[in-house]
């Protein structure tokens, strides 16, 4: 698992790529917890280039996406593949987190938050 973090303005994206899951989810876990922690936590995580993803992997999205709620912000995510999506829809996390197709409709979306 590799991952990339940038900035677009106030906003950190955070791109994932191979697998996100208990062999993983350690080197995971400090990249998104330091993107949440900070007000107003705003986090885009890219997920185009992640192949597999398991409940520990999805643990620890659900607890960055608290932790960025609890911080006034809020963690988006974008690029699921076919695979990963399966997961996301089958644990019903799909009804929890704010799914994008393309990164930058992740970054509309914190646009528009902004402007109301």
């Amino acid at each position: 698992m590799e991952c990339k973090i940038r900035s677009e303005g106030h906003i950190q994206v955070l791109e994932f790529s191979g697998s996100l899951d208990s062999s993983t989810v350690k080197g995971a876990r400090p990249w998104l917890l330091n993107a949440t922690g900070s007000r107003p936590a705003r986090v885009v995580v890219d997920l185009t280039q992640l192949d597999f993803l398991d409940s520990t992997g999805l643990s620890v999205l659900v607890e960055s996406k608290r932790r960025a709620l609890e911080n006034d912000g809020d963690l988006l995510l974008c690029g699921l593949r076919q695979p990963v999506r399966i997961v996301f829809e089958l644990t019903r996390l799909d009804r929890f987190f704010e799914i994008f197709r393309l990164e930058k409709e992740a970054l509309a979306a914190f646009e528009l938050q902004s402007a109301n």
